[in-house]
């Protein structure tokens, strides 16, 4: 294993937010101090935590000198706590890790290396491997185009995992909507859509746990209506206005029932969307990244909403979208 030199200032800093999470501390700090890349700084924002966190971020602390501590004397929720972190800052770099996940070992070296061999990215994610309540790996889409057609419907990218050049988010004063108590990273990363662009590394190099306290879970029913909501203002960007019942058709995160009437209607909005011009700078959508999550959508309506698909986007594309 080569370790890196420290220098006086180091040019990343792992950023958590933490809270109520004393069984999962263990193995996400210690993935990080574990890390090949060792020229960093860790800083760790207590957000108000019931249980014995805190307790267990200060051990670490005393222990390995690139800890910092903050604590936040009343919980804040999870945009206040990204938003504070992001603001004590300093470094040219910044990971976002959550405190209830696991990184690879060469997470961050694999990470920095990428951005700075690609002065035209200023964010990069990778593949997360789900373990916890499901095993599986979610594979992300690679190029910006296809990123930012993703995120018209999707969160092509989550906060855990990700690696940003801080330049442009403090240029653009880009801060987590502190409002909203769910989807805050689908907002986030759709707002930098703008000013910042994506890639993903082609390898699983984050570990993200499914358990029944996180965020997604408990909240689910109130994360789905404010992802259709940023799903629709996205829309109204292109002067495309999107019926909720018609909308929530496409994106997958709803389960529906098919009927004729309103997947007819779905039809009219794929043609809306798939003809978008001048998308951040881009010609056009990426309508391979627009048709697979139709076809998304479309499948959670069964067999008759698959059925559907096929006859209105032909036999052909379908084999296709299930191998996207």
């Amino acid at each position: 294993m080569v370790v890196e030199k420290k220098s006086s200032m180091p040019l990343l800093t792992v950023l958590m937010p933490v809270y109520n999470a004393e069984k999962f501390l263990d193995e996400s700090i210690g993935s990080i101090l574990s890390q090949t890349y060792t020229d960093f700084e860790f800083l760790i924002l207590d957000d108000g935590s019931t249980d014995n966190s805190l307790k267990i971020i200060k051990t670490y602390a005393k222990e390995d000198k690139r800890i910092k501590v903050l604590v936040n004397n009343k919980n804040q929720k999870t945009a206040k706590s990204r938003n504070i972190l992001i603001q004590k800052t300093t470094t040219e770099f910044v990971a976002w890790m959550d405190a209830d996940d696991i990184s690879v070992p060469h997470w961050l070296q694999t990470q920095i290396d990428f951005l700075k061999q690609n002065p035209n990215i200023d964010v990069v994610s990778c593949h997360l491997q789900f373990f916890g309540g499901r095993e599986f790996i979610l594979k992300r889409v690679l190029l910006d185009y296809q990123i930012k057609s993703t995120f018209l419907f999707d969160c092509a990218f989550g906060t855990g995992g990700s690696m940003v050049k801080i330049k442009k988010i403090r240029a653009n004063k880009l801060f987590f909507d502190e409002e909203l108590e769910s989807a805050e990273d689908y907002d986030y990363w759709v707002k930098g859509c703008s000013v910042l662009s994506f890639s993903a590394i082609d390898e699983v190099l984050y570990k993200y746990r499914v358990h029944y306290l996180q965020n997604s879970i408990v909240n689910k029913e109130e994360q789905k209506e404010i992802h259709l909501l940023i799903a629709q203002k996205q829309l109204l960007k292109y002067k495309i206005k999107s019926d909720a019942d018609v909308l929530k058709i496409i994106l997958s995160i709803y389960k529906t029932k098919f009927q004729q009437q309103k997947f007819q209607k779905t039809l009219e909005l794929v043609y809306k969307i798939i003809n978008i011009k001048n998308f951040y700078g881009y010609p056009s959508v990426d309508k391979k990244m627009i048709l697979k999550q139709f076809y998304r959508g479309y499948r959670k309506a069964g067999f008759r909403g698959k059925w559907f698909f096929i006859k209105e986007f032909g036999f052909l594309n379908y084999l296709k979208v299930k191998t996207w």
